[in-house]
């Protein structure tokens, strides 16, 4: 497969294979993690990274890497109540 790359996009982009592929690699799997197109434990395995490194590369880049989600807030919102006695 070949893709045609903008030479000012060229500049930016290391000069070296492995380095390059290894950019464009992470830089794939972090869209389709953000895009919802893979979970992030695939995501890190597609960008060759632990899932340690893949999560601070998120954060790195202040891109949200857990979801919670409003049936999880309501859950926790009625554990908080039923420890503090129904006085939230």
């Amino acid at each position: 497969m070949r893709i045609n790359i903008k030479p000012e996009l060229l500049v930016l982009l290391p000069k070296n294979k492995k380095s390059l592929e290894d950019e464009v690699n992470l830089s794939l799997a972090v869209l389709l993690f953000i895009k919802n197109k893979v979970t992030l434990a695939k995501a890190a395995e597609l960008a060759g990274r632990s899932l340690e490194e893949f999560i601070e590369i998120l954060k790195q880049h202040d891109i949200p890497w857990g979801e919670y989600t409003e049936k999880q807030y309501d859950q926790d919102l009625e554990t908080i109540e039923d420890l503090m006695g129904g006085n939230i």
